[in-house]
């Protein structure tokens, strides 16, 4: 007999391609930059940027080592994205396979292959792709057989790396550890035993984190329409979804999302078995989380402990010839939706830092003063040879979220500012501000530029570039 591919590759390659297509497509955002940023930091200071701004160090690392190959540090963490969420694609396929058979297998890697939530995860340089493979993955240890006494082990390394990717692996290894007590599986409650008691070195960095670096989930969830809020973590779970409401992705038509989600709700009554425990609860508790003011889930992200497991459920009642005609239908949703998605990314325009890094790169060097939420991304889009100041200063412990008077500007650190404007255009460089209309700071800066001459040069969504008036950047 000749040489066969595996059932899983087709699915994969299809993954692989549709998120390759994003990642190039999507343009750099603001928390890729703060991923560029750390990552690109001595391995001590990453930490302790972790510890001010971000969760567990995983996605971090990996991104940095891969950059001291040469890659860009967004391009690395990127590839882990995209390599993850190919990888989640083969682990859901043989947990459904494992489970319920080979039909069911193969729907469930091509559901997850082509859904645009997934597709998305792993476009970008951000923990939830690499989160999803660890959920995947632990999906896959709790189809394979009892009797397999190293269950616990691979359980116990998936959930360990769950927790060091992103906080909301803690969530997922209490699902597991509910699941074991339930199902009364000791190797999933040894396991979850053992990554939380390997999750507690990082206790104290995460214990140091100060309330307003998760603030914006509350203060983001509170400008959704109240639907929204009531639907929760199940709104995205259909493969035609509002995306747009929260996620860089256009929103189908109506009839569109209306179509998958009766779609998906018929199948999910024929759904059965353990799926609905390991999906059903974080979707429960994310929904819940959302409607307290819990800064626990935002929508588009939070649903990376839920999508596995949700293919799982979708095909774990599709044994017949007619229910696994509903389970390819979805999957062509699925893949509408993200070709969609990915020609929506496509044709995005430039970024307002980008049109002001343009703007600003016909000069050869100089320097620039940032307020608000602009200094990262700024850092990320000029050359070394550009200098990039931010008031307050002191705020630059903390780049990757801005909470307006939380460190005061004083009139000293103005008079320094503006030294050191000064002391550019005598030595030849390019000088300019960077400000947030509305902020205090904003309105100190721009009172000490109108006094000097400056103008107002550029005017961008959100900001507002200045230039000494003798001259453009």
């Amino acid at each position: 007999m000749g040489f066969r591919f595996p059932w899983w590759v087709p699915a994969a390659l299809a993954a692989f391609g549709v998120r390759v297509a994003a990642a190039f497509s999507l343009r750099p955002w603001h928390d890729e930059y703060f991923t560029a940023w750390a990552s690109s930091l001595p391995w001590g200071e990453m930490v302790a940027a972790l510890g001010w701004d971000s969760g567990p160090p995983l996605p971090y690392v990996l991104a940095k080592l891969l950059s001291l190959a040469g890659i860009p540090p967004l391009w690395a963490a990127r590839g882990v994205s995209v390599v993850s969420g190919t990888a989640a694609v083969i682990f859901v396929g043989l947990a459904a396979r494992g489970a319920f058979g080979k039909t069911q297998g193969a729907l469930a890697s091509w559901l997850l292959a082509f859904h645009p939530l997934a597709v998305l995860w792993s476009a970008e340089g951000r923990a939830y792709g690499l989160l999803g493979l660890w959920v995947a993955a632990t999906l896959w240890v709790c189809s394979l057989p009892s009797p397999d006494r190293r269950r616990w082990l691979w359980l116990a390394l998936f959930l360990t790396a769950g927790v060091y990717t992103h906080a909301l692996g803690l969530a997922w290894l209490l699902v597991v550890f509910l699941y074991g007590v339930v199902r009364r599986e000791k190797p999933a409650i040894c396991a979850a035993g053992a990554a939380l008691a390997a999750f507690l070195p990082w206790v104290p960095v995460t214990a140091q984190q100060p309330p307003e670096a998760v603030a914006w989930m509350v203060w983001s969830l509170a400008e959704l329409p109240s639907w929204t809020r009531w639907l929760g973590a199940w709104r995205l779970l259909p493969p035609m979804a509002g995306w747009g409401l929260t996620l860089e992705a256009p929103t189908p038509p109506a009839a569109l999302q209306l179509g998958a989600a009766f779609l998906t709700v018929s199948v999910l009554v024929w759904a059965r078995g353990w799926p609905w425990f390991l999906a059903g609860l974080p979707a429960a508790g994310l929904t819940a989380g959302g409607l307290l003011g819990v800064p626990v889930y935002y929508p588009g992200r939070g649903e990376a402990i839920v999508l596995p497991a949700f293919a799982l459920l979708v095909v774990s009642g599709l044994e017949t010839f007619r229910r696994q005609v509903a389970g390819w239908l979805l999957v062509a949703f699925g893949a509408a939706g993200s070709v969609w998605a990915v020609g929506y990314l496509r044709a995005s325009p430039p970024r307002p830092e980008e049109r002001v890094a343009t703007f600003l790169r016909g000069a050869p060097a100089g320097v620039l003063v940032t307020t608000g939420w602009w200094w990262l991304g700024m850092r990320y889009h000029l050359p070394p040879s550009w200098a990039v100041r931010h008031v307050p200063a002191a705020a630059l412990v903390h780049p990757g979220w801005f909470a307006p008077g939380r460190e005061p500007v004083s009139e000293a650190e103005v008079a320094s500012v503006f030294e050191s404007l000064s002391r550019a255009e005598r030595e030849g460089r390019e000088a300019a501000l960077l400000v947030t209309p509305g902020l205090a700071e904003a309105r100190a800066l721009q009172h000490q530029a109108q006094a000097l001459g400056w103008r107002r040069v550029l005017v961008v969504p959100g900001g507002e570039l200045w230039a000494p008036g003798r001259k453009n950047p």
